[in-house]
C-alpha cells in the first residue's frame, strides 16, 4: 500500500484519507494506525453471514474482545482511528453492544441487502421475492470482477424480504437510545462511561 501511494504522490497528501482492513487483532489495529491519512480501520475477520473464512483458515477474533484489545493498545489521540465493526451484527443489541465498547461505525451486510429497497438483486422461488446476498470473497463476486476465482470464503444466499432501509436504522437507533436510558447517559460518552458487563 506504501508504495502504491508513493507512486501516486498522495502519500502526505491530506485530501486523501483512508479506510483499511480487515484485521482481527489489537496489535494489527495499531500498525495501520500510524500510516498516513489513515482515518478508519475495519475491525473483524469472518464474522460476516456469509462469509466463510473463518471454517476455511480459523481466523476469528469476538467484535468485544477485539474492541477491548484495541483499547488497550493505547494510542496517542492523534494516531487513533475510527473503529468500524464489519460482521457479527445481527440485531440491535450487537449495535448497542459494539458502540459501548467503543466502536464508531459498524457495517450491515445482510440486513441492509434484505431490505425491499436495497439495491440488492430480486429474485423470484416459489411464489416469493427474496434478495440475493453474496458474500464479497464468493465464487461469483470473484468472477464479477473478471478474476479467476481462487480460494472461496464466502458464499450466496436468498433473504427473506424484511423491511424498509429507514425502518432498519430507526429500529437500531430506537434500541441505542432505549439502551442508553437504562444507564442514565444523555450522549455516547455517558453511555461508554457508565456502560457495565459481566464476561461469561
Amino acid at each position: 500500500l506504501s508504495r502504491i501511494w508513493r507512486d501516486r504522490g498522495i502519500k502526505n497528501n491530506l485530501d486523501y484519507h483512508f479506510i483499511v482492513g480487515n484485521v482481527a487483532s489489537g496489535e494489527n489495529y495499531k500498525k495501520l494506525a500510524y500510516w498516513y491519512n489513515v482515518k478508519g480501520i475495519r475491525l473483524c475477520i469472518g464474522g460476516g453471514s456469509a462469509c466463510t473464512t473463518t471454517n476455511s483458515t480459523g481466523i476469528y477474533n469476538n467484535p468485544i474482545n477485539l474492541l477491548e484489545e484495541c483499547k488497550a493498545e493505547g494510542l496517542p489521540l492523534q494516531f487513533q482511528c475510527l473503529k468500524i465493526i464489519d460482521g457479527a451484527i445481527k440485531e440491535p443489541q450487537d449495535f448497542c453492544k459494539s458502540i459501548a465498547f467503543g466502536a464508531d461505525c459498524i457495517c450491515l451486510g445482510n440486513l441492509i441487502a434484505a431490505c425491499s429497497d436495497s439495491p440488492a438483486q430480486s429474485v423470484s422461488k416459489g411464489g416469493f421475492k427474496y434478495k440475493k446476498y453474496r458474500g464479497s470473497a464468493s465464487f461469483e463476486i470473484q468472477q464479477l470482477y473478471k478474476n479467476e476465482p481462487k480460494y472461496i470464503e464466502g458464499t450466496y444466499k436468498l433473504l427473506e424480504i424484511t423491511e424498509t432501509i429507514e425502518q432498519l436504522i430507526k429500529r437500531f437507533h430506537d434500541g441505542l437510545r432505549s439502551s442508553m436510558s437504562y444507564f442514565n447517559a444523555k450522549n455516547i460518552e455517558e453511555y461508554r462511561k457508565n456502560f457495565n458487563f459481566i464476561k461469561i
